[in-house]
């Protein structure tokens, strides 16, 4: 498995859940998930992010905030 979070495996950093996945029968998929992780400089209780691959899973994008800002905070 590779972590969709930049900060898997960095103890005190994350706190991930509710993780739904999604694919196509192109090879693209779409990993949504609940983070608490806040990122350097930036605090906020929880935000739905995202992360997407085109190569059936071997890559994956940096996780990015579905919603910019403070109105995607949960």
């Amino acid at each position: 498995p590779i972590p969709l979070n930049t900060t898997a495996g960095i103890p005190g950093t994350d706190r991930d859940e509710e993780v739904q996945l999604a694919t196509d029968t192109q090879g693209n998929f779409l990993a949504v998930w609940i983070s608490s992780d806040a990122p350097e400089g930036e605090t906020f209780n929880s935000c739905l992010v995202s992360a997407l691959s085109s190569d059936r899973g071997a890559t994956w994008s940096d996780p990015a905030a579905l919603i910019p800002g403070e109105q995607n905070q949960l």
